[in-house]
């Protein structure tokens, strides 16, 4: 797992974070569920590592199975998160269509699910794109959810600029928390 890792951290891409300690890309063991044997994952939840070096390497690839459906799918899913389009209810039900298709959903073998029929999914998936984003990042920094009329989990979630001695933007990051990360200091450091 942890060649694995090093493999990941070492793939090209837009990521300023130092590769080698980065938190970018983490290594779990827990349990297998309805499992007794200890199983281990590599998880990776930074946006930015994910958007601008995770998924042009995904992109390279040549998928010669039906998991490039189900890759087009998770982007897709990233895509819709990423302005915020999964707070709305059609944003919501697009996103469990998505996923309601995707691995053993997709085998020859299994039953057509026609609670969502692909036409109506695609349709409203074509509609939904066409909308701008549902986030609003307001002057001080706070993003506001529009289809919710609040501010994105209030407090903690900023849209946060790193920034040089002569105002030049280093880096942004989603929160004071991955700004706080990336300079490895408590968020308390971290002013927005």
């Amino acid at each position: 797992m942890q060649k694995i890792r090093e493999f990941i951290l070492a793939l090209p891409g837009e990521y300023k974070a130092t590769r080698n300690n980065s938190n970018a890309v983490g290594i779990y063991t827990g349990k297998a569920v309805n499992n007794s044997k200890a199983i281990s994952h590599i998880a990776i939840r930074d946006p930015v590592f994910i958007r601008n070096v995770l998924i042009p390497f995904f992109d390279s690839l040549v998928f010669r199975s039906k998991k490039g459906l189900d890759y087009n799918d998770w982007k897709t899913v990233l895509t819709l998160k990423e302005e915020g389009k999964h707070f709305t209810e059609l944003g919501k039900k697009v996103i469990e269509g998505l996923i309601g298709r995707m691995n053993n959903n997709r085998l020859s073998t299994k039953k057509a699910d026609t609670t969502y029929p692909e036409g109506e999914l695609l349709n409203d998936l074509n509609h939904l794109i066409s909308l701008p984003s549902n986030f609003e990042v307001h002057p001080d920094g706070r993003i506001f959810i529009i289809s919710e009329g609040k501010y994105y989990s209030a407090g903690n979630n900023l849209a946060v600029q790193l920034v040089d001695s002569n105002g030049l933007v280093i880096r942004e990051f989603d929160s004071v928390t991955d700004c706080a990360k990336f300079l490895d200091v408590g968020k308390a450091r971290v002013s927005p």
